[in-house]
């Protein structure tokens, strides 16, 4: 496997936001940044006007938000960026946010059977991605999306903790198909193509899953990781909602006598998430895998810690990363960048209540059931 030429990890929005506004002001040739939630006040309006700042120098810039993620963007949003340089689009956008007829359209397709269900199927599939290139070598990505919950300067104390990072070298440029691929919306390289470069991507530094070959490949790889791990399989996700094959092979390697550790949040920003991820405690903790939940505030980062291999990224353990949205990670290669990790996950662990199968079988009848309903709408989560 190669490697990075640079890699920098950030724990916290204010060394993320940072280096990232110095990138934009000293780029030369292109910007394209991706996010699933882009919001319009405080960093939004910052991250815009560095934007206007680097097109108006001559940089190309294009931005590309996720239509469900980012919904309170609109088409005059995207003419009033346009008027300014920033090449803007909304990845599959809700129909009456690009229709003339408003929510009119909703009945129209409603009307359309065979329509609208082929117009729900491209809705379900979102770009939940995080990524901004910046001259077509240096990318920026992780689990931050352009949003003031992850600054302390606006939400306080309650500011996510979540991990993202830069990184610099060749294999960005792999990056940056990907980007083209959702700004035109069309599907990637063709199959025949793919597979003659498939040993290359195996060890490929970037994981991304825009083809059902790659979803499948990704999940193969994992799953081989941690049948194969000897010292540590901890893992940082927000949404937490294994399949079975998952969950067999956690089991087995906890058996083997590998440290598996799982760190979730003690509070959600999605509700029913918090339910869902609770009922997969018992089955865990019964083999000897500790559980954490982070206290403090809102958990969001994306990690998969296996022995001394690591990767960073836009995707959950759920349903949701798995089989539908388009999500991107990243592998680390520096000496410093694990110790950053792992030392991070060790503070966090710190901070967060473990969960012991005794205390979690003593809760209420209640919360046992609706941890169970909760799954039976899991494929959604």
């Amino acid at each position: 496997m190669t490697t990075w030429d640079e890699e920098e990890i950030f724990h916290t929005g204010e060394q993320y936001f940072s280096a990232l506004l110095q990138d934009i002001s000293q780029a030369q040739i292109s910007i394209d940044l991706e996010s699933y939630i882009f919001t319009l006040n405080t960093i939004g309006k910052v991250i815009l006007k560095a934007l206007e700042e680097a097109a108006a120098r001559g940089v190309r810039v294009r931005v590309l938000v996720d239509g469900v993620g980012s919904s309170d963007w609109n088409l005059q949003i995207i003419h009033d960026l346009n008027a300014l340089h920033i090449h803007a689009r909304i990845y599959r956008p809700m129909p009456w946010v690009t229709s003339q007829y408003g929510f009119l359209s909703v009945l129209y397709y409603t009307f359309r059977i065979q329509k609208f269900f082929r117009v729900v199927g491209r809705l379900n599939r979102r770009n939940h991605r995080k990524v901004c290139i910046i001259d077509h070598r240096i990318a920026y990505l992780g689990g931050m999306n352009v949003s003031q919950t992850h600054l302390k300067r606006y939400a306080g104390n309650q500011a996510w903790r979540d991990t993202s990072l830069k990184v610099v070298g060749r294999s960005v440029e792999k990056l940056q198909d990907a980007f083209q691929h959702s700004w035109e919306d069309r599907r990637p390289t063709s199959r025949r193509l793919w597979m003659k470069r498939q040993h290359h991507a195996l060890n490929s530094l970037i994981r991304l899953n825009n083809t059902r070959e790659r979803r499948r490949r990704n999940r193969l790889e994992l799953l081989e990781r941690i049948l194969s791990s000897s010292d540590r399989v901890w893992i940082t996700t927000p949404y937490f909602i294994p399949d079975l094959t998952f969950i067999r092979a956690l089991k087995a390697a906890a058996k083997s006598g590998t440290d598996v550790r799982i760190l979730l949040p003690s509070q959600s920003d999605i509700r029913l998430m918090g339910w869902a991820n609770r009922a997969f405690y018992p089955v865990l903790l019964a083999q000897g895998i500790r559980i954490f939940e982070y206290l403090p505030t809102i958990l969001h980062a994306k990690i998969v810690i296996i022995d001394d291999w690591i990767t960073i990224g836009s995707s959950n353990r759920n349903h949701r990363s798995l089989f539908h949205d388009l999500e991107v990670d990243v592998v680390v290669t520096k000496l410093e960048s694990l110790q950053s990790v792992i030392s991070q996950f060790h503070l966090d662990t710190k901070n967060s209540e473990e969960i012991t199968l005794r205390k979690w079988q003593g809760r209420s009848l209640l919360f046992r059931l609706l941890e169970r309903l909760i799954l039976y709408i899991k494929y959604w989560l």
